[in-house]
C-alpha cells in the first residue's frame, strides 16, 4: 500500500486473502547495445510491465488509519502500466571518463472506485530522469568525481478547494476540503549536483582510500 498524499513517505505489505488476490505482473523487454570502440558505448533499452491485484487506499489515506480487523474493505483492487525508454552512454577521454543515462518513463494505475474509474499517475510516475557522472583519475592515487542528478517531481493528491455548509439550528459552519484529482499535482522537480575526491595510498600489508564529498554543490 502506498500512500499518495505529501506527507512522510511510508508503504506496508498486505497479505493475500481470499478477497484479496496476489499481484501480478510481466513485463516485456527489448534492447541494443552498440560499441563503436572499447572506449564508447551506447544503451537503448524499451519496457512495458502490466501488473494485476495492485491496491490502493480508497478514501483516508492513512497508513494509522487503517483498520487491523477490517482492511480488506478500506482499499480498491486494479490494474498498473509501467513503460518507457533507458538509454545510456559511457565515453572515455584519456584520462576522464563519462556516464550519461537518460529515462523517460510512465508509471499509472486504474481503479474502478477511484478517480471516476480513469487511469491516473502513480506516485513515483517520473517522466524525466538524467544522470550524468564524470571521473577523473587525475593519477594512481588521485581521482576527482562530479555527479548531476535531475527527475520530475513526483504525483501527488491535496485539497484544492472548500465546501462550506451554514447550517441553520446554529452549528458551527461545516468545512469540507475537495482533493484534486487522484495524483493529480506534482511537486517541482528536483536536481542536484555532487562533487567527490578520493585518494588511495599502500602500506606493507593494507590498501588504503580516503573519500571526500559534497552534496548539493550549488545549494
Amino acid at each position: 500500500l502506498t500512500k499518495s498524499n505529501i506527507g512522510l513517505p511510508g508503504d506496508i505489505w498486505v497479505p493475500s486473502t481470499d478477497k484479496i488476490a496476489p499481484q501480478q505482473s510481466w513485463q516485456m523487454e527489448l534492447g541494443i547495445k552498440f560499441s563503436p570502440d572499447k572506449d564508447f558505448n551506447i544503451n537503448v533499452e524499451g519496457y512495458y510491465k502490466e501488473m494485476n491485484h495492485v491496491i490502493t487506499f480508497l478514501e483516508n489515506d492513512s497508513l494509522l488509519l487503517l483498520s487491523t480487523e477490517n482492511w480488506e474493505e478500506e482499499i480498491a483492487v486494479g490494474k498498473g502500466w509501467s513503460y518507457g525508454v533507458e538509454t545510456s552512454i559511457r565515453k572515455k577521454f584519456g584520462k576522464t571518463s563519462v556516464w550519461a543515462n537518460y529515462t523517460l518513463s510512465w508509471s499509472e494505475r486504474q481503479f474502478d472506485e477511484i478517480n471516476l474509474g480513469e487511469k491516473y499517475p502513480f506516485r513515483y510516475d517520473r517522466r524525466h530522469s538524467i544522470n550524468i557522472n564524470l571521473l577523473h583519475e587525475l593519477n594512481e592515487k588521485i581521482n576527482f568525481t562530479a555527479n548531476w542528478m535531475y527527475q520530475t517531481g513526483i504525483a501527488f493528491t491535496l485539497p484544492i478547494s472548500d465546501i462550506i455548509f451554514n447550517p441553520t439550528n446554529g452549528i458551527q459552519d461545516v468545512i469540507i476540503q475537495l482533493p484534486s484529482k487522484r495524483n493529480g499535482l506534482r511537486l517541482f522537480p528536483s536536481h542536484r549536483l555532487d562533487l567527490g575526491f578520493s585518494y588511495v595510498w599502500k602500506t606493507k600489508h593494507l590498501k588504503h582510500r580516503f573519500n571526500a564529498g559534497i552534496y548539493n554543490a550549488y545549494f
